[in-house]
């Protein structure tokens, strides 16, 4: 079906029924795009509480299905009432929000692995607001922004949407919500396992250097107790700290590059969770 017969089914679909008919579906349309751009966790940072940005982006990323799905408007518009059409809806906004989720799990890597360097290396910065809730100190911050540079610099947002659209073919609009899988708690685990392996190989290297120098310390505190070389143990794991910041910009940017490949594959990790 080309964009001018696309079009025109519309249009027929609009005048045979009426648009207080068709407008209700075409709001459902628009749902799974938000789910995915309301959990998304760049989307998150990026536009805060800008509702109504989202609600455009959702939209501008809803529209080219319209002329693509003509077919599914008319098995929706008899769906009646209110049980039939709100299990659906449901459905919709899921879907997107565990594309969005999901895609979004080695951002939380990366920022849990800044954590947990922020808290081996002593900050007591109150640290800045987090949008999900709470508050990211400077390496979690630090390695969310690489991150979502990564992530926009290598494709992978253009990934994203590729999966939302496939994502169609896989669960259409007028299908009931789909049932989990045999496995799914094995790759529900899997996926797990992988956010963590991620967190891990993105602290390792400056985890490794500052376990180091605190041991360092701590074995010359002991054999000099008069230089009080252990009070040099703050100062030297953040003087350390901010000399490796290029080189670790720099591991976080390869590391980055994989995780995106990652990010592009959310559509089948839902698929396996889900039939």
């Amino acid at each position: 079906m080309n964009g001018e017969s696309s079009f025109d089914g519309i249009v027929t679909l609009i005048s045979d029924n009426g648009i207080t008919t068709v407008y209700p579906i075409l709001i459902m349309l628009v749902l799974r795009p938000f789910g995915m751009v309301f959990s998304f966790l760049a989307f998150t940072w990026a536009l805060r509480s800008a509702v109504m940005v989202r609600v455009a982006v959702a939209i501008a990323l809803a529209l080219p299905t319209l002329a693509a799905h003509v077919g599914e408007y008319e098995r929706l518009i008899e769906m009646t009432s209110v049980t039939q059409f709100l299990p659906v809806s449901l459905k919709e906004f899921g879907i997107g929000y565990a594309l969005g989720f999901l895609a979004s799990l080695p951002f939380f890597a990366m920022q849990y692995a800044g954590a947990i360097t922020d808290v081996f290396r002593g900050e007591n910065d109150p640290g800045y607001p987090d949008p999900t809730g709470g508050t990211l100190h400077t390496f979690s911050t630090a390695y969310l922004v690489i991150g979502f540079f990564a992530f926009f610099s290598l494709s992978g947002f253009e990934k994203l949407v590729q999966n939302l659209y496939e994502s169609y073919g896989l669960w259409p609009v007028s299908y009931a919500f789909p049932s989990f899988s045999g496995a799914a708690v094995l790759q529900a685990a899997d996926i797990l396992t992988r956010t963590l392996w991620t967190a891990i190989r993105v602290a390792l290297p400056l985890l490794a250097m500052l376990v180091v120098i605190e041991f360092s310390v701590a074995i010359a505190a002991r054999l000099g107790r008069r230089f009080n070389f252990y009070d040099l143990a703050f100062p030297l794991k953040n003087f350390a700290t901010a000399v490796t910041v290029p080189l670790m910009m720099w591991v976080i940017w390869q590391l980055s590059d994989d995780r995106v490949g990652e990010t592009g594959e959310a559509l089948f990790m839902l698929e396996a969770l889900f039939q």
